[in-house]
């Protein structure tokens, strides 16, 4: 029983890290307690990519096999739950479990949407030629994606209706990642160190938001706040819903290099640290912890 005064406990997270060299899926927990490496092993695979659905499996994105896995919460492995197309990348969730991947080239960028059952229909939705650098989903199940090079934003509604070119942000800047907050609006990560702002009306702010360097992700909280691992910095920037920036909110440290951040449901952020192998916790007042340690390098991250 808790004392008089002492508050509920926080809840402690379950964090799964996926690691494409040693082909395993990493288990933390939030508060730094406990650190399973290779709580699951995928076989030679690579996974890369990794979601979750609502009953606490895992599933794991392996770009080159062309494969989806499904892990139990127990750790069982299905190795192959999914076949998608090899070089498929990105997993996104809408609302009704259903799981969307993209499949880049050239000339024929291509969605395909996999069901809670498994069930493939590849190619659910063309989009326009060029490769695409993220995949965004809003609460409607609309889903986003720009093209790294040509700036191109597509979007393609949860009956698979497509708009192959919803907005463009220009050809001379490339773009890193792409996220959509409550309202519909995205937001694009820029090669040129700015993030782009699209309406859910598709109104275009270029360099909405200047940051010191290029961010290599995105995450965002229920504020609408934004938050961008500098990956060349090893620390955290802070861009408020109104474009006010903090570049250097939280410091995870030089030659760190953070690559990939999710947000739990309390607001605490989280970054795969490739370089030191590790991963940091950012509570909302940006206080940084390290909560779990691992021998490989960690890459994609996923937060229960």
């Amino acid at each position: 029983m808790l004392a008089e005064g002492q508050g509920v406990p926080a809840p402690v997270h379950i964090i799964y890290v996926t690691d494409a060299v040693a082909f395993e899926v990493s288990k933390i927990l939030s508060d730094g307690s406990s650190t399973t490496q290779a709580w699951a092993s995928l076989g030679a695979v690579g996974p890369y990519f990794i979601n979750t659905d609502a009953s606490g499996n895992v599933y794991t994105l392996n770009t080159n096999a062309g494969t989806i896995s499904k892990i139990t919460p127990a750790g069982v492995v299905t190795a192959t739950w999914a076949t998608i197309t090899a070089n498929d990348s990105f997993i996104v969730k809408d609302g009704s479990g259903n799981f969307y991947t993209l499949l880049n080239n050239a000339t024929n960028s291509v969605v395909t949407k996999i069901t809670p059952a498994g069930s493939v229909n590849t190619g659910w939705a063309a989009l326009h030629g060029g490769v695409n650098i993220g995949l965004a989903i809003d609460a409607s199940g609309s889903l986003f994606a720009v093209g790294y090079s040509n700036g191109i934003i597509s979007k393609t509604t949860s009956a698979g209706s497509v708009t192959s070119t919803w907005a463009s942000i220009g050809t001379t800047l490339t773009s890193n990642a792409i996220i959509a907050d409550a309202s519909g609006n995205v937001y694009v990560a820029r090669g040129n160190n700015t993030i782009s702002k699209i309406t859910a009306a598709g109104v275009v702010t270029n360099s909405w938001a200047t940051l010191t360097a290029a961010p290599v992700a995105l995450a965002i909280d229920g504020a609408g706040n934004l938050y961008a691992p500098i990956q060349s910095a090893g620390t955290i920037s802070k861009i408020t819903s109104a474009g006010v920036v903090t570049n250097t909110w939280a410091t995870i440290g030089a030659g760190t290099g953070p690559n990939d951040i999710a947000i739990d449901s309390e607001g605490n952020l989280y970054t795969t640290n490739n370089t030191a192998k590790t991963i940091s916790k950012i509570t909302p007042a940006g206080v940084v912890t390290t909560v779990g340690t691992l021998t490989v390098a960690p890459y994609h991250l996923t937060i229960l």
